[in-house]
């Protein structure tokens, strides 16, 4: 999930794509489920970045709020869903202490320190 905080905003994120896929797809949803935008790239094998620029398939700005990305690979006649990796600000640090772990309070929610897939 990604929280755009305001109109205009832009969400980047990375999904790593096995050998063989032929099309992806990225598929943004509001928090209702409706679908926003539907982005169609050629991929390579590895790690592909994409943006989305926070506008709606009909062309206009989406509001402010929370949406989810989906990542849809082709391969031959068949879709296979691939997990989005979303780029999100870190806005402060938390300690378990009975956990001895780290979690990032982003922009994106909570994230334990052991799902960072990398930092930029």
């Amino acid at each position: 999930q990604a929280r755009i905080e305001q109109t205009g905003g832009q969400v980047r994120g990375a999904v790593e794509v096995p050998s063989g896929a032929g099309e992806l797809q990225i598929i943004v949803r509001d928090s209702v489920g409706q679908l926003v935008r539907r982005m169609t790239l050629q991929p390579h094998t590895g790690i592909n970045t994409f943006a989305w620029d926070g506008l709606t398939d009909a062309g206009a700005a989406a509001p402010p709020g929370q949406y989810n990305f989906e990542i849809l690979a082709r391969f031959g006649g068949e879709n296979v869903s691939l997990q989005p990796h979303l780029a999100g600000r870190v806005e402060s640090v938390t300690f378990d202490p009975a956990l001895g772990a780290l979690e990032l309070n982003t922009t994106l929610g909570s994230i334990a320190m052991r799902d960072v897939r990398q930092v930029m």
